[in-house]
């Protein structure tokens, strides 16, 4: 809530329970917080400002902080969700105001890699068919592997990207 709470919503009877403040002491005002579901009791919640905390509630009533990372600029849009499988644990990238994504662990929330992107970060990140990527200036399309430190790919078009790119019938 734009109050600083997060509330579970009960979608079977309506009934609210009120959880933990999900934004920081000196978070500005208009600062917007963040949740990713992790699984049915697990979440990561930004706070407005530099931090990430894994959340878990499993009983749905008691909300337990399992741990949470300080990065060093503000974060600036939604993580997004690398979901494990095959031996592969989940991870989270994040945006953050230095125009840098950060891979992180979404169990213990400790930094796998980092990527510096060449300009401002206009749209993303977001994921598509198990790879980042994200929209740098409006018009460059940068895709990233998440097992790798360096960029994939880059390539700058001549007009504006508008939204996200979509993978169909396996074409980005």
């Amino acid at each position: 809530l734009a109050n600083g709470l997060l509330v579970r919503v009960n979608l079977t009877d309506g009934s609210l329970v009120t959880g933990p403040d999900w934004r920081v002491a000196g978070a500005e005002d208009h600062a917007v917080g963040h949740v990713v579901l992790l699984n049915a009791t697990d979440f990561v919640r930004t706070d407005g400002s530099l931090g990430l905390a894994r959340i878990v509630a499993t009983d749905g009533k008691t909300f337990d902080q399992r741990s949470a990372i300080k990065l060093t600029h503000r974060i600036t849009a939604p993580p997004v969700l690398l979901p494990g499988g095959d031996n592969a644990k989940a991870r989270l990238c994040v945006a953050d105001a230095s125009n840098t994504l950060t891979l992180v662990d979404a169990d213990g929330l400790t930094i796998v890699r980092r990527w510096t992107m060449p300009g401002k970060i206009t749209a993303g990140p977001f994921v598509r068919g198990g790879k980042l990527g994200c929209v740098v200036a409006k018009n460059r399309l940068i895709w990233l592997d998440p097992n790798q430190d360096a960029i994939a790919w880059d390539y700058p078009f001549a007009a504006d990207i508008v939204g996200e790119p979509q993978v169909i019938d396996g074409v980005l």
